[in-house]
């Protein structure tokens, strides 16, 4: 919860407060009823100071929270985009070689927007073109895509029909004030770097990572290691590049990085796995409101929890209803749900959705 570091004056509350101090300081001006010239001039000045408390708050609760974290250099992280491969077919093989250039845009079948980032060709007596890097529109966790769901040519091409066989992943929402501070109050009881807080502390500052988890290996792992940092990127995972960078910022390079390990010992730094978790619920709808309004609602709640829950955090039954209840006020009750226990994953796994189910019901 952001603390205020003052409190707000609301519209109606600085025309009273304007209104009883001209009174009790002059007795020229007595008519401050509706539509007269003093009351039309205090309002029109309370409304401009509303305006610059409301601006005030946003400032201290969104820029005042990185002054003392940006002194250290810990700054709040940016959102990214989610990009992966794809796969351009024809449905029947020509002669020469096809070219699908650079910035077609595709649709996920959630309506999401990608476009390639490279081109891609389907060569001369095959259907199928080589992997074509694609990238989301736009930030956020909820452009991370499982296999087979970018299936929409937007833009005009020789291609027939697009897929993703693998996961579309690494979307991550802007960090919140909320993590930004414990990320930075982790920083700072991690100052020493060789211990568990500050090579945590390491990983997730990196760009790119969006939670990470240490084990500590007694006695060593493999007989070498004595402990593994795991780090995925929003999607649960993490590429062999974001480790390839942990691992360097851990060990250094004797040159131009330090490095952070403890001296003698050794670490080393894995992709999580994904605990695929699947969700059968039954809802009671709201009498009125449109089956699909309520699964495409219920869907946002489940995934924006579910997708977004760090490595080793436990997911909670309890938390997945209230945010569904919370934010959907179309559903009245969630009469079953399996999971019916709370899922409580390794230090080296993330939960993450796998299949949905959602039933509807009305009264």
């Amino acid at each position: 919860m952001t603390t205020k570091m003052f409190d707000i004056k609301t519209y109606g509350a600085l025309v009273q407060d304007m209104t009883t101090w001209i009174l009790a300081n002059q007795d020229a001006i007595t008519d401050f009823n509706e539509g007269s010239i003093s009351r039309s001039i205090t309002e029109a000045t309370a409304r401009v100071m509303a305006r610059l408390y409301m601006k005030c708050l946003a400032g201290f609760e969104n820029y005042n929270i990185q002054i003392p974290s940006r002194a250290f250099g810990v700054n709040q992280k940016s959102g990214q985009a989610a990009s992966g491969e794809v796969t351009f077919s024809i449905d029947s093989a020509t002669g020469s070689d096809i070219t699908i250039a650079s910035g077609v845009l595709l649709q996920s079948v959630d309506g999401d927007l990608y476009e390639t980032t490279e081109d891609g060709t389907i060569t001369a007596g095959n259907t199928d073109s080589d992997a074509v890097s694609v990238q989301a529109q736009e930030t956020g966790s909820e452009y991370n895509l499982q296999a087979g769901e970018l299936t929409l040519i937007l833009d005009s091409t020789e291609a027939d029909s697009v897929t993703n066989a693998s996961y579309i992943t690494g979307g991550q929402n802007q960090e919140s004030n909320e993590a930004y501070l414990q990320r930075f109050q982790e920083y700072t009881l991690g100052l020493s770097k060789a211990n568990v807080t500050g090579q945590i502390s390491v990983a997730a500052d990196i760009d790119g990572v969006n939670s990470a988890s240490l084990v500590e290996h007694f006695p060593p792992a493999a007989g070498y290691y004595n402990t593994t940092i795991y780090i995925e990127d929003g999607g649960g995972v993490a590429p062999q590049t974001l480790v390839d960078t942990v691992q360097l910022a851990i060990d250094g390079n004797n040159n131009t990085i330090a490095g952070t390990r403890g001296s003698g010992t050794r670490c080393r730094v894995l992709s999580s796995t994904v605990l695929s978790t699947n969700v059968t619920i039954e809802l009671l709808g709201v009498p009125g409101i449109d089956l699909s309004i309520i699964e495409y609602l219920a869907t946002s709640s489940i995934t924006g929890y579910m997708n977004n829950l760090d490595i080793g955090e436990t997911f909670r039954v309890n938390e997945l209803i209230n945010r569904i209840m919370d934010n959907t006020a179309e559903i009245q009750d969630v009469n079953s749900l399996s999971p019916s226990a709370n899922i409580v994953p390794s230090s080296n796994q993330v939960v993450r959705l796998g299949t949905l189910n959602i039933s509807v019901v009305y009264d």
